[in-house]
């Protein structure tokens, strides 16, 4: 757990979770779920559903509450 620290009202203080996991060739993968928050969690403008999980990578915008933050995937497989 590394948690996000913002000074946006707007984000629930468990807003959302990034579980990051290893696919099938052992790369990194991402995925990305709101956590039934008040203003929801949104990947390129479009909100995520209740119980959704998106798989988000290197790049992707999203956005909670009036945040919006870019993944930026490490290169290194530490």
């Amino acid at each position: 757990n590394t948690p996000f620290e913002t000074v946006d009202p707007s984000v629930d203080l468990n807003h959302c979770t990034i579980t990051v996991s290893r696919d099938k060739r052992g790369a990194l993968r991402y995925t990305l779920k709101d956590n039934n928050s008040n203003t929801g969690t949104f990947v390129d403008n479009v909100e995520l559903t209740p119980r959704e999980r998106r798989i988000i990578t290197d790049g992707t915008l999203f956005t909670i509450g009036a945040t919006s933050i870019i993944l930026r995937a490490s290169d290194s497989e530490e």
